[in-house]
């Protein structure tokens, strides 16, 4: 099925659709692919109808287009899982803090589920954003991978970990967000234990 039928309003079928899955095709030629897969996701978005996506999965370890995040997050305000993922653009998140109903009784109200992915700082800031305000939160995934690049914003080990002079980036996170206590099944994948709240 090409794109056009997919998202054309005499697709019946579209109304119905709750979960939305990207990958990026292995290809030979990858020269634009990602823009290429930006245009066409910004297509799937804007045609969708609102309100009716309860999940949406962005599966490639690459950047996703904060253009295209804001628009996913106005258009589908009842999901119930979140990502916490690299965006393109660093403001993103101060930009979508100065929405009104960027809270836990508007935008994430309906939030059950969260899927962490912290690479880097400004990867970790968006995490706790989405954590702190998703109160009904039942279920989080947590992977955290950080390759001490400073050149892509990764805090060293020695930021991540707790030190003799205080705490480091990966503690404060977990208990400035008080994921420990809030949640009632926190997955942790990698070096991490599983937690489960009394």
């Amino acid at each position: 099925m090409r794109l056009t039928d997919f998202i054309s309003p005499k697709n019946i079928g579209l109304p119905h659709i709750r979960k939305l899955d990207l990958y990026l095709a292995d290809v030979l030629d990858k020269c634009n692919q990602l823009q290429q897969a930006n245009f066409a996701i910004r297509m799937i978005l804007t045609m969708l109808p609102e309100d009716i996506l309860d999940q949406f999965c962005w599966r490639p370890w690459h950047a996703f287009s904060a253009d295209n995040l804001q628009l996913l997050y106005r258009k589908q305000r009842r999901m119930k899982w979140l990502e916490g993922i690299a965006l393109d653009r660093e403001n993103a998140l101060q930009e979508m803090e100065q929405w009104k109903d960027w809270h836990a009784q508007g935008f994430f109200k309906s939030v059950r589920k969260l899927g962490l992915y912290p690479d880097s700082g400004p990867v970790l800031d968006f995490c706790a954003a989405l954590l702190k305000r998703s109160e009904k939160v039942e279920k989080i995934t947590l992977h955290a991978s950080f390759d001490e690049d400073p050149e892509n914003g990764a805090p060293t080990m020695r930021e991540l970990n707790d030190s003799s002079t205080g705490p480091g980036e990966e503690p404060r996170f977990y208990f400035e967000a008080n994921v420990l206590t809030r949640i009632i099944r926190l997955d942790i994948e990698d070096d991490f234990r599983a937690y489960d709240a009394v």
